[in-house]
């Protein structure tokens, strides 16, 4: 289903984690996303009521006030580190050129550019558009920062992630499956396809008043009263025993961090719990452990109550 004009044109995105900022980047806030392999299996195996997302689109239409715009990042906790699963370059359609590809410098040259679509091979590293599944998956990422907004640590975000604008179901389906193909995945003793990370899908729905004085390369005003809201999806790596999985070398090593996550997580929860048990006069609080882990860090929100938290 289409919900562009339901959603609105404004040329923004989010920032930080409760913030918005002005965007001209097509691929950002106007994407047209490349064809995903597999994608018409997973669009004809969505189970999900139609008549109930036609109706909300139908209210949010009628809202003479207010645009939604949603937005989308997918990123995975790997050995403790945070990489990022989306490529704009690959995901998109739009090809962005360089500050030395307009001045006519670009590092392939003349030569390069003449080549033109037709004289590339089907799958080209040279184009972004024609490189093969598992080129893109074997894209090299650089680990991106946790930061806290306003170091306030339950207002946590990563710093530099790519998010970007979806419309329609397919929309989102693509960004999904372009994920997966980085996503850190290998064979153990137990499972031929094991996840070797935690991730993470997270939506960003923006709301802003459809009068919004946005002004390019500005900050958005407050007369705006832009909000963002967060939904995160959360794929768990399983814990592991070595002796089960005959895991060595890296294997093991990542392992290793995913138990030592999901112990703190554990860890996290019996404080919380704990700390509810007292009474509030008592005193005797303990600290609970968040900055242990990047996947507790990211949990801090839901954990400190500020979140619906629903577990599968």
């Amino acid at each position: 289903m289409e919900l562009s004009n339901v959603q609105g044109e404004f040329p923004v995105r989010p920032k930080y984690a409760t913030q918005v900022e002005y965007c001209s980047d097509p691929r950002v806030v106007a994407p047209t996303f490349r064809a995903a392999p597999g994608e018409e299996a997973w669009l004809s195996g969505l189970d999900y009521d139609t008549s109930g997302v036609a109706e909300i689109a139908q209210t949010l239409q009628s809202d003479n006030e207010w645009v939604y715009q949603l937005y989308v990042s997918y990123f995975e906790v790997y050995n403790e580190m945070v990489y990022d699963l989306l490529d704009l370059t690959t995901l998109t359609t739009v090809q962005v050129k360089s500050h030395d590809d307009v001045q006519g410098q670009s590092t392939r040259g003349r030569a390069g550019r003449k080549r033109g679509a037709r004289g590339r091979k089907r799958d080209d590293p040279d184009d972004p558009l024609r490189m093969s599944p598992s080129a893109i998956a074997g894209l090299a990422r650089t680990a991106l920062v946790l930061r806290s907004e306003g170091g306030r640590g339950n207002e946590a975000f990563v710093d530099g992630v790519t998010e970007v604008r979806v419309r329609t179901v397919q929309d989102l389906v693509r960004v999904l499956i372009h994920g997966q193909l980085r996503r850190s995945v290998h064979a153990t003793g137990l499972n031929s396809g094991s996840s070797r990370s935690h991730a993470l899908f997270q939506a960003k729905l923006v709301k802003l008043r459809r009068d919004a004085p946005i002004v390019p390369l500005s900050s958005v005003p407050s007369s705006a009263q832009a909000s963002v809201r967060t939904m995160t999806i959360v794929d768990l790596a399983g814990s592991e025993r070595a002796k089960r999985t005959m895991n060595q070398g890296d294997r093991l090593a990542e392992a290793g961090k995913i138990n030592v996550s999901l112990m703190t997580l554990k860890k996290c929860l019996d404080v919380r719990r704990f700390n509810a048990a007292l009474d509030a006069s008592d005193g005797g609080a303990q600290l609970v452990p968040y900055n242990e882990s990047k996947v507790t860090r990211l949990f801090q929100p839901a954990l400190e109550g500020g979140a619906k938290t629903v577990m599968v």
